[in-house]
């Protein structure tokens, strides 16, 4: 009876949560419906919402439902969107596509979103690097705290002192990448992108296939790898792993792919920075593209768009990653998912001009 107690007070104050955010705009959904929803009986369902008729929340209406008593306008859910991956005196123009689906979708959920950005301030003369750094950081987090968020959309690369603060203003999702297997995200699936580039180069008639990713522990480069091992011996094709120990990495990692015949005619890489660097070091040494070797990349900024020639592109994240986790981020604050949200879809191809 006490287990019952507690789950109609659950029921009752997530439902509550709903109505003052204004999700229904006339009428709560059915006892029946919301016994399913919540996986409960029709009885206990009955009684959350008896609550919220005692708290003058709704009102019941014979033959008709449980119609939601307006008081005031619903109250928008602020939301902040953290990008951390910040370059330039504008974001790149990707995400700023990415934060409109975020806030276009918080919109339709009555949420409102801000984004935040580190390198708006000028940090104090005479910092070193390490309290440059920090100074950013703060005043970073302190951009985010203004807005008094719920939660939080973070996008850049997996940063624990970073994502500890961010967890302090409430649920985080992640977009990108993250270090923790345990941690939210939306994602595409990393090693289904190389997978589908192997793929590709194969149909192309490209049968010795390099990939180049760096030396690092990060979970997203070990399933990338193991993408391009498994479709490479699946197809048959002669592959190489090449890897990278400096970061960024340089042109002159090009110059590995002859050092051994028979030399490869197509590249896969793990990172857009590794990507440019093979394209640059392939140009210099006049190597035609595509014809004597084509060059597929993950491409987490479309930074193959400004590349000569524009480079063939494995997408990280787009509009629908961003929707996405504006609704998981939403449904984790509204009861109707826990942590940890792991969503990982399909990824997707850009193809261009590098074969």
């Amino acid at each position: 009876m006490v287990a019952n107690a507690v789950k109609q007070h659950q029921i009752a104050t997530q439902l509550a949560a709903r109505i003052e955010r204004g999700l229904y705009a006339d009428r709560i959904p059915g006892e029946v419906a919301l016994a399913a929803e919540f996986a409960v009986n029709v009885k206990t369902a009955n009684k959350a919402v008896t609550l919220l008729v005692q708290d003058g929340l709704v009102q019941r209406r014979a033959g008709q439902g449980t119609f939601v008593v307006r008081k005031h306008e619903p109250v928008r859910m602020p939301l902040a969107m953290a990008l951390y991956k910040y370059r330039g005196p504008e974001p790149d123009p990707l995400y700023v596509d990415l934060f409109q689906a975020v806030n276009e979708a918080a919109k339709a959920l009555n949420c409102t979103v801000e984004l935040s950005t580190p390198g708006h301030t000028r940090p104090p003369a005479g910092l070193t690097k390490d309290e440059r750094i920090l100074y950013h950081r703060n005043a970073f987090l302190d951009e985010i705290r203004a807005g008094a968020p719920r939660g939080v959309i973070y996008c850049g690369n997996p940063d624990e002192w970073l994502l500890g603060r961010l967890r302090e203003f409430g649920p985080v999702i992640q977009i990108f990448k993250t270090g923790d297997p345990a941690e939210s995200f939306v994602r595409r699936d990393p090693a289904d992108g190389i997978r589908q580039a192997v793929h590709a180069l194969h149909a192309a008639g490209r049968r010795r296939i390099a990939y180049v990713t760096y030396a690092s522990p990060e979970s997203d480069l070990k399933q990338k790898a193991e993408g391009y091992r498994t479709a490479c011996e699946r197809l048959g094709l002669d592959y190489r792993l090449q890897i990278e120990d400096r970061f960024p990495a340089k042109p002159d990692c090009a110059e590995r792919f002859f050092e051994k015949a028979p030399h490869p005619d197509a590249c896969v890489c793990s990172e857009s920075t590794i990507g440019r660097a093979v394209l640059a070091g392939l140009v210099a040494r006049g190597t035609r593209i595509p014809q004597e070797m084509a060059l597929w990349s993950y491409d987490d900024a479309c930074s193959g768009l400004y590349t000569v020639p524009q480079m063939n592109g494995i997408r990280v994240f787009d509009a629908e990653i961003g929707r996405l986790a504006a609704q998981a981020l939403v449904d984790v604050l509204d009861g109707r998912r826990r942590l940890p949200v792991q969503d990982t879809l399909p990824a997707v191809l850009a193809p261009r001009q590098t074969g």
